[in-house]
C-alpha cells in the first residue's frame, strides 16, 4: 500500500467516518482497499487500486458485496500512479464507475471525474496534510544539513587550494587527509574519518549531497538524530576501513560509504513495512542508489 494510500484510507475511516472495506479478485489472489460511506441514502464505494492491477477491480468482491452487483454510479476508482503521462489511457477507459487520479509521488489529484460527490475535494484536503507533513519533516533535518554544510565547506577550501573548482587534486586531498593506506600504517588514523568529507570533484560532490538530501530528512525523523548521525558515521568509517585493507594503492574520499550505510537503513525500514509503504518509496530511494552506481564504492 502506498503512503498516500494508506493516509487517505486511514484518514476517511477515522476522520470521516467511512467505513473500511476489503476487495479480492480470487483469480489473481489480488486485493483492492478502500471504504464505503451513504450520500443521500446510497452507498457509495470509494476503491484504491495501483496501476498494475487496476483492470481487475471489476472483477473483484468483497464479503458482501460484489462489484458486478454494485450500481457504476455508486463507485469511485481511485488510481495510484507514479507519473503524471501514465494515467490517460484509463481516463478513457476505466470500466465501472468514476475515476480519480493520484501522483503518489507528489501527493496530488491529477484528475478527478465528478462523482455527484465532494470525495474530491476531501481527498486533495488528505493530500495537502500529507505534504505538510514532509515538509514539517524537512525542515527538521538539522543533522544533514549539517553534514552537507561540512562536505561544502570542506570541498570549498579544497578546491581554493587546488585553484580549480570543477576538479580537485591529488595532492591537495592527500594534505587535507584523504585515506592513505602507507599513512594510516604509519599512525594517522584519523584519515579514516576525514576521507569521508573530502570529494575529487564537483559532480562527485554534487551526486553525494543529493543522495544525502533525499534520504535525509525522512531517515532522520525514522531513526532519531542519534541512531542517524551514528549509522552515518559508522558506515563511513566502516567504508574507510576496508578501502584501507582492500584497495592500498590508491588515495579514497567521498561520503559515498555513508551513505550508502543509510541506504542500506532505508531499505531495511522499507522491507521491514514493504506492506504498508508501498513501491514509491522504494522507487524515491532507487534514483539516490543509481546516482550512486555513477561511481565506484569509493571516488579514487
Amino acid at each position: 500500500m502506498e503512503k498516500s494510500e494508506k493516509y487517505i484510507i486511514e484518514s476517511l475511516s477515522t476522520r470521516g467516518h467511512c467505513l473500511l472495506e476489503e476487495f479480492k479478485y480470487q483469480d489473481k489472489n489480488t486485493q483492492f482497499w478502500g471504504v464505503s460511506f451513504v450520500n443521500n441514502e446510497i452507498k457509495k464505494y470509494v476503491i484504491f487500486s495501483a496501476e498494475d492491477k487496476f483492470e481487475y477491480i471489476d472483477y473483484s468482491n468483497s464479503e458482501h458485496e460484489n462489484i458486478q452487483d454494485i450500481s457504476s454510479e455508486n463507485i469511485i476508482k481511485v488510481l495510484l500512479v507514479e507519473n503524471d503521462s501514465s494515467f490517460q489511457k484509463y481516463v478513457q477507459n476505466h470500466g465501472k464507475g468514476n475515476i480519480i487520479v493520484i501522483d503518489c509521488l507528489k501527493n496530488k489529484i491529477l484528475y478527478a471525474e465528478e462523482t455527484g460527490t465532494n470525495i474530491a475535494e476531501i481527498i486533495t484536503l488528505f493530500l495537502n496534510e500529507l505534504q505538510s507533513r514532509e515538509q514539517e519533516q524537512k525542515k527538521d533535518m538539522r543533522v544533514t544539513w549539517i553534514l552537507i554544510v561540512i562536505n561544502f565547506i570542506v570541498y570549498g577550501i579544497s578546491a581554493w587550494l587546488s585553484g580549480n573548482p570543477v576538479a580537485i587534486s591529488n595532492q591537495v586531498l592527500n594534505f587535507m587527509g584523504a585515506k592513505n593506506s602507507v599513512l594510516i600504517d604509519n599512525g594517522q588514523y584519523y584519515r579514516l574519518i576525514t576521507c569521508m568529507f573530502l570529494h575529487a570533484g564537483i559532480t562527485h560532490i554534487g551526486a553525494n549531497m543529493y543522495s544525502l538530501y533525499s534520504m535525509g530528512y525522512m531517515l532522520e525523523n525514522i531513526y532519531g538524530k542519534l541512531r542517524y548521525t551514528a549509522i552515518y558515521f559508522i558506515s563511513g568509517i566502516t567504508a574507510s576501513f576496508f578501502s584501507y585493507i582492500f584497495s592500498r594503492e590508491s588515495l579514497s574520499v567521498g561520503a559515498s560509504g555513508a551513505i550508502f550505510g543509510l541506504l542500506g537503513a532505508a531499505i531495511v525500514f522499507g522491507f521491514k513495512l514493504r506492506k504498508r509503504i508501498g513501491k514509491a518509496f522504494f522507487c524515491k530511494y532507487g534514483r539516490s542508489f543509481c546516482i550512486k552506481h555513477i561511481y565506484k564504492f569509493y571516488y579514487t
